[in-house]
C-alpha cells in the first residue's frame, strides 16, 4: 500500500490528460422531489441537493451527472470530492488522479505537497498546508464557491453558519434570495423564525425544488 501511495504522489507530479469519462444516467435516490402542502419538508433533502450540486457544476465546470455518479454509486467521499476539485482546478491535475491517491491513503497536506502549489496563495490551501482534515477544508471551498457565484461577503456566510446553516443550505438560501431579489437574511429568516420548508419557501416564489437548482446553472 505505502509503495502504491508514493507511485501514485509521484504520478501527481506528470502532466495529465482530461479525466475520464463517467455515466451520466440518472439517478434516482430521492422519492420526493415536489413541494406537497400535507408533508412540507419532503422534498427538502432534494432541493438542498440539486442545488448544491448545481453550484458544484457551476463553479468547477463539471456534469451534475458526475457528480451525482460519484457521490451515490462510486462511493467518494462529498468533502474529499470538493477538496480534490479545488485542487484539481488550482493544479490542472486530473481530477481522478488525486482521488484515487486519497482513497489509497494520502493525506490532503501530503497531495499539497506533490503538486508543488504556492500554499499561502487561499484560506483553502493555508488550511491544507497545516494539516485541515476534509470537513474543515470542504467548508472552505464551499465559502469560496458561495463568494464567487452569488457574490456574498465572507462575513455574511459566517452569520449565516453561527446561525447554525451549513454551507449547502447557504447556497439554497443565496439562490432564493437571488431569484426573489432580496437579501439572504429574509431567506433564513422564513426557514428559522417562520418554520417554513425550503421546498414551501421555493413555491412562495413560484418555484419547485428542481428550479432552485436551474438558477444557478
Amino acid at each position: 500500500m505505502k509503495q502504491l501511495l508514493i507511485l501514485l504522489l509521484t504520478a501527481l507530479l506528470l502532466p495529465t490528460a482530461g479525466a475520464a469519462a463517467f455515466s451520466t444516467a440518472s439517478c434516482h435516490c430521492f422519492r420526493h422531489r415536489s413541494y406537497d402542502p400535507a408533508d412540507r419538508f419532503a422534498a427538502d433533502d432534494y432541493l438542498v441537493a440539486t442545488t448544491f450540486n448545481s453550484l458544484i457544476a457551476k463553479s468547477f465546470h463539471i456534469s451534475k451527472g458526475r457528480i451525482v455518479m460519484m457521490k451515490m454509486q462510486g462511493g467518494t467521499d462529498p468533502d474529499d470530492l470538493l477538496v480534490a476539485l479545488y485542487l484539481a482546478r488550482e493544479s490542472g491535475r486530473g481530477l481522478d488522479l488525486l482521488l484515487s491517491v486519497r482513497e489509497n491513503g494520502g493525506s490532503w497536506q501530503q497531495i499539497l505537497g506533490s503538486l508543488g502549489l504556492k500554499k499561502s496563495d487561499t484560506p483553502v490551501l493555508r488550511a491544507l498546508a497545516r494539516g485541515a482534515d476534509s470537513r474543515e477544508a470542504a467548508a472552505l471551498v464551499t465559502d469560496w464557491m458561495l463568494s464567487r457565484f452569488f457574490a456574498i461577503d465572507g462575513k455574511e456566510i459566517s452569520k449565516l453558519r453561527r446561525q447554525g446553516f451549513n454551507g449547502r443550505q447557504i447556497a439554497v438560501i443565496c439562490a432564493l434570495a437571488r431569484h426573489a431579489a432580496t437579501k439572504p437574511g429574509v431567506i433564513a429568516a422564513m426557514y428559522r423564525q417562520q418554520k417554513m420548508s425550503w421546498s414551501q419557501i421555493a413555491a412562495h416564489y413560484n418555484l419547485t425544488p428542481k428550479e432552485v437548482g436551474k438558477i444557478i446553472a
